[in-house]
């Protein structure tokens, strides 16, 4: 199954850019990127996973910037 174009050219930056953190053997921070495409807006929301509290907390986050930008996906 491919990914539709939209989709493509929002998460394919970042991916482009993961890959070359994890070639030069850096590592990733655990992201969300919460997006919107008719508006263009897109949300950063670091996910702390420290304790299950954190990631409840992670897990909030994610929600309302999904529900502040009408949200289309979320990548991470």
């Amino acid at each position: 199954m491919k990914l539709p174009e939209p989709y493509l050219e929002a998460v394919l930056p970042f991916i482009e850019k993961a890959r070359g953190f994890l070639e030069k053997g850096e590592s990733l921070s655990p992201i969300a990127f919460v997006g919107n495409f008719a508006s263009g807006r897109l949300v950063p929301v670091v996910i702390d996973t420290a304790s299950d509290e954190a990631k409840d907390n992670a897990a909030l986050a994610i929600r309302m910037a999904a529900e502040s930008v009408e949200a289309d996906f979320v990548f991470w």
